[in-house]
C-alpha cells in the first residue's frame, strides 16, 4: 500500500471518528433542562389528549397559534353536527412538525382544516432556526430523530460549539438544575391530565398562554380586548409571491397520505389585519395567487383570503390572534366556507370525554 493510500484511509478514519464523536455529543445534549418554551411542549401533549377525547368522525382544526386563538370549537360543533377538536400548535414549530401532527392524530372519516399564517408558505421548513433548535434540545428530540439524514446534518451544523458545550454541561447537572428550576421539563400526559382537572372552570381565569387556559376542545380562553402595546399590521407580502417549492411538496404529500387514510384535508386562509396595505388590490391578488399555487399542487382549498379580513380592533396581542369579542364571527365565517365540504350525513355531535 502506498503512503498516499495510507494517508487517505487514515484521514477517512479520522473524519468518521470525529463525526461520530460530534454526533454523540449532539445527541447527549437532548433533554437538557435549559431555558426554553416548555409551554409549547405541554401544548403538544395537551392537544394529543384533546384528540383522544374527541370521539367519532371529527373536524380537526390544525395550524399555528392563529387557530389556537379566535375559534369557538363548541359553536362550530353545534353548527356542523360533528365533534370538533382544535389541534393547532405553537407557530414556532416547522411546517413538517405540524403536518406530522396532522397525520398522527387523524383517522378515517375525519375532516382536517389547516390554516397557517402567510409567512409559513415562504419559509423552507428544512432550514434550522434558533427557536426550534433550542426546543429540540430541551424537549423535542423526537423531531430531530424523525428528520431525513441531510436535514439532520443541517441542524447539527447550526449549533456552535460554545452552545453545545453549555447544553452538555446543563445535561450533566440535570437533577440539580431541575431541583432549582422545577418547570424546565415537559409534562407527561398523566401530569397534564391531573393538573388540568384541578382548575376551577367556573371561576374567571387570568389570560395566559398555558394549556391550562385552553378549554376541553383546545381553544385558548380569555384573550379579550386589544393589548395596549401590541403593534399589529398586515404582514408584508411580495406582489408576485412564490410559495416555497418544498412547502408545496410537503402539503401535496400530506394531502395524498391523508386521502389514503380516508381523511379529508383542506387548507383555509389565515386571518389578515385589514389596513391600508392589505386593502390594496395588489395585496388581495397576491394572497389569491398563493392560494392558487397551493391548489395547483393538488391540495384542496376552502374559502378565499378576503373571508378572513378583520379590522385592527379584532386582534388581541399580535396580527395573528383574534380576540374573544370576534371569536364567534371568525368561527361563523369558518363554518360558512367548510359546510359544503363536510360529510352529507352528520349527526348531533357526540359528547366529549372529560380530560
Amino acid at each position: 500500500m502506498t503512503l498516499y493510500r495510507k494517508f487517505i484511509i487514515s484521514a477517512a478514519c479520522a473524519t468518521i471518528v470525529s463525526f461520530g464523536a460530534f454526533y454523540a455529543a449532539f445527541l447527549y445534549q437532548f433533554d437538557a433542562p435549559i431555558p426554553s418554551g416548555y409551554d409549547a411542549a405541554n401544548w403538544n401533549t395537551y392537544k394529543n389528549l384533546v384528540g383522544i377525547n374527541t370521539p367519532g368522525k371529527r373536524i380537526l382544526l390544525f395550524g399555528d397559534s392563529s387557530t389556537v386563538f379566535g375559534v369557538n370549537s363548541e359553536l362550530l360543533s353545534k353548527k356542523t353536527g360533528m365533534p370538533v377538536a382544535n389541534m393547532a400548535l405553537h407557530g414556532g414549530l416547522p411546517l413538517d412538525a405540524l403536518t406530522k401532527s396532522v397525520i398522527k392524530n387523524s383517522r378515517e372519516g375525519d375532516t382536517v382544516v389547516m390554516s397557517l399564517v402567510w409567512l409559513y408558505y415562504f419559509k423552507d421548513y428544512r432550514t434550522p432556526e434558533d427557536w426550534i433548535l433550542r426546543e429540540m434540545v430541551a424537549w423535542y428530540g423526537d423531531y430531530f430523530y424523525s428528520l431525513p439524514f441531510l436535514t439532520k446534518l443541517k441542524y447539527m451544523s447550526a449549533i456552535d460549539m460554545k452552545t453545545l458545550y453549555t447544553n452538555m454541561d446543563v445535561k450533566s447537572k440535570k437533577d440539580a438544575v431541575l431541583k432549582e428550576f422545577l418547570y424546565r421539563r415537559a409534562l407527561t400526559m398523566d401530569e397534564i391530565r391531573v393538573q388540568y382537572a384541578k382548575i376551577d372552570r367556573t371561576a374567571p381565569q387570568p389570560f395566559s398562554y398555558s394549556y391550562l387556559n385552553m378549554n376541553s376542545s383546545g381553544d385558548i380562553q380569555g384573550a379579550c380586548g386589544t393589548h395596549p402595546i401590541a403593534n399589529m399590521v398586515s404582514i408584508d407580502i411580495p406582489q408576485n409571491p412564490k410559495v416555497n417549492k418544498n412547502v408545496l411538496e410537503l402539503l401535496s404529500d400530506t394531502a395524498k397520505e391523508l386521502k389514503s387514510k380516508g381523511v379529508a384535508f383542506y387548507i383555509a386562509p389565515s386571518v389578515t389585519v385589514q389596513d391600508e396595505r392589505s386593502n390594496k388590490e395588489s395585496y388581495h391578488k397576491a394572497l389569491m395567487t398563493m392560494m392558487e399555487q397551493i391548489r395547483a399542487a393538488g391540495v384542496p382549498i376552502v374559502g378565499n383570503p378576503d373571508d378572513f379580513y378583520f379590522p385592527l380592533s379584532s386582534f388581541y396581542d399580535t396580527a395573528f390572534h383574534i380576540n374573544c369579542e370576534n371569536t364567534v364571527e371568525r368561527t361563523s365565517r369558518l363554518y360558512t366556507i367548510i359546510k359544503d365540504y363536510l360529510p352529507k350525513t352528520t349527526l348531533t355531535a357526540s359528547p366529549r370525554a372529560t380530560n
